[in-house]
């Protein structure tokens, strides 16, 4: 068992009264899960080197979960407050486009994270309060209370002995600021 973790470019920090961050990145899983050798992969947004991080919109995947299918994971705040919906997409092991979205209109009270599969809508998660572990000059619920947040991607590896890996070929953050 193990992990192995790559936080890429600060995907943004500062106060925003509203605001939209989008991530991409490509990746592939050449080996997929399984029971003999298990682990589960996180690709998205998130502020800490975790993958049980407090905030987080990420894309999750283990063979054991949502019957292998890619999963979407939203969580905000310390106490743990985390939505897992699947996407409905079996993973492969080829090459995919995971996009995630969080979408910040603090004065119209709605913040929601999207999620994208090679440029495809597969889920959406919701929410018109935050906790109070995120502050309003972040992107929302499913937005991160540090600061600064990143994008990542991790591998965790839980049972089994052979090594497993993911790759990226890409991995882009933008942020636009509405007020």
């Amino acid at each position: 068992t193990g992990y192995a973790w790559i936080r890429a470019n600060n995907a943004g920090e500062g106060s925003m009264d509203s605001m939209t961050i989008y991530n991409e990145q490509y990746v592939r899983i050449p080996v997929l899960s399984d029971g003999t050798d298990r682990f589960r992969i996180q690709v998205g947004i998130n502020a800490t080197n975790s993958t049980t991080s407090p905030h987080q919109m990420v894309f999750e995947y283990t063979d054991n979960v949502n019957s292998g299918n890619w999963s979407t994971r939203t969580t905000a705040g310390a106490g743990g407050n985390s939505t897992l919906k699947d996407a409905g997409v079996a993973v492969t092991t080829g090459w995919v486009k995971l996009g995630v979205k969080s979408i910040n209109t603090r004065s119209g009270g709605i913040y929601r994270a999207e999620f994208y599969i090679n440029d495809i809508l597969v889920t959406t998660h919701t929410t018109t309060s935050q906790s109070s572990a995120a502050p309003d000059y972040m992107p929302g619920t499913y937005g991160l209370a540090s600061a600064i947040y990143y994008s990542t991607m991790a591998i965790v590896k839980t049972a089994g002995t052979t090594n497993r890996y993911a790759l990226i070929d890409y991995s882009f953050t933008y942020k636009i600021r509405s007020k």
